[in-house]
């Protein structure tokens, strides 16, 4: 585990990755970025995170196709994954603990989470 725990955050919304960094780099946690699937990969292969919170909608790779091959390399298949994304985002499919779960996910945070949650489960994944 790092110290300060990472937490690798892969999503193509800016916003939402400033704000969830803002907040969990003020609880303590050191925070790094990519902005598809494809990048995530490779940020978790070489930063090897104590957590990837990922969305699933994304552009260049998917957040399933990249949970999918996380799980499949001997490298990152060990890493915790949280998806992260909206409730009505994914092919209509109302994401939940268990669907996420189903995936391959330890968890699902939805985008609008209070931030002060966010950081409590974040935790707790850790």
């Amino acid at each position: 585990m790092h110290k300060p725990p990472l937490v690798l955050i892969v999503d193509d919304d800016s916003q939402i990755i400033d704000l969830f960094t803002t907040k969990l780099k003020s609880a303590g946690f050191s925070v790094a970025k990519a902005y598809n699937g494809k990048d995530g990969i490779e940020s978790a292969k070489t930063q090897k995170p104590d957590l990837i919170l990922l969305d699933l909608k994304m552009p260049v790779m998917d957040g399933a196709e990249a949970l999918q091959r996380l799980h499949d390399d001997p490298e990152t298949k060990g890493l915790k994954v949280a998806i992260l994304s909206s409730f009505n985002d994914w092919s209509a499919i109302k994401m939940n603990q268990e669907t996420a779960k189903a995936l391959g996910a330890i968890d699902f945070i939805e985008k609008g989470i209070d931030l002060n949650e966010l950081v409590t489960k974040v935790k707790s994944f850790i």
